[in-house]
């Protein structure tokens, strides 16, 4: 069998870095208030308030990025921490037009995800893709799939 992939979550970790950016914005935004306020002719209490909360939601951001980062399915899939399935889909239910989740069986074990964007914790989420089957290699973390390969011979 030729696999092709379809979903490697290895390739999700520079979206998470966005929000690390958006924080550090906020805290050159902040030092500049601190350093500018009475060019600015303002009083104390704002920059300091916003300096103040901008490196604390700074440090969250940073720290939670980091700690999905270790514990998220990209490095558990390159440690190999990750168990693989190779096998035909069955079991396929598709996801209703009303929304909701879509789920099939692959080795004995059910796999199921939402029409949500996929990211380093939840792991592939994008339905329409499999069907009935259909040969796939799924590597997985508890039923998370960390990464998919599809036969499409």
């Amino acid at each position: 069998m030729t696999y092709t992939v379809h979903f490697d979550a290895r390739h999700l970790d520079g979206r998470d870095w966005v929000f690390t950016g958006a924080a550090l914005l906020m805290i050159v935004i902040g030092l500049g208030l601190v350093l500018w306020r009475k060019p600015l002719q303002m009083g104390a209490f704002f920059p300091f308030l916003f300096f103040g909360i901008s490196v604390t939601i700074g440090l969250l951001v940073g720290f939670g990025t980091w700690f999905g980062k270790q514990t998220g399915l990209p490095n558990k899939l390159r440690l190999g921490q990750c168990a693989v399935v190779e096998d035909v889909v069955t079991d396929f239910r598709p996801m209703p037009p009303e929304g909701g989740t879509e789920s099939f069986r692959a080795g004995g074990q059910r796999f199921e995800y939402a029409a949500e964007a996929s990211s380093s914790m939840s792991g592939f989420s994008e339905p329409g893709v499999l069907s009935e089957g259909l040969a796939v290699r799924i590597h997985h973390v508890d039923g998370a799939i960390s990464r998919l390969e599809i036969d499409h011979d």
